[in-house]
């Protein structure tokens, strides 16, 4: 296994991540390269489900009325652990209470 670290003009040293004392690790690039076609292949892929799911959601929100951006944050919430969710629904019954409660202020202040 090649280790590398070099000098790069302009900077200070081009160093791998600490280890658990704050001694610098030696940079393994070929573990990289071992790698490196696997994690561009994951991207590849994570690209092409970003675009299916944003075409969904879109599909979803037009069939069913609703803003994609609203159909797009029930998924996420519901989609994550169950702090996240309950996070989520909280944010939205504080909004619709908020627009609810103060619609008539801004009847009032309109006038």
């Amino acid at each position: 296994m090649q280790t590398h670290q070099s000098e790069l003009p302009g900077t200070t040293s081009t160093r791998g991540k600490s280890d658990p004392s704050g001694q610098p690790m030696s940079i393994q690039i070929g573990e990289l390269k071992k790698r490196f076609s696997n994690l561009l292949t994951l991207h590849k892929k994570l690209t092409i489900a970003q675009d299916a799911l944003k075409d969904a959601i879109k599909a979803s929100a037009d069939a069913s009325g609703l803003l994609a951006s609203t159909v797009a944050a029930a998924v996420k919430a519901m989609s994550g652990d169950n702090e996240a969710y309950e996070a989520a629904k909280l944010k939205a019954s504080q909004r619709a209470l908020v627009f609810d409660e103060l619609e008539s202020s801004r009847s009032e202040t309109k006038q």
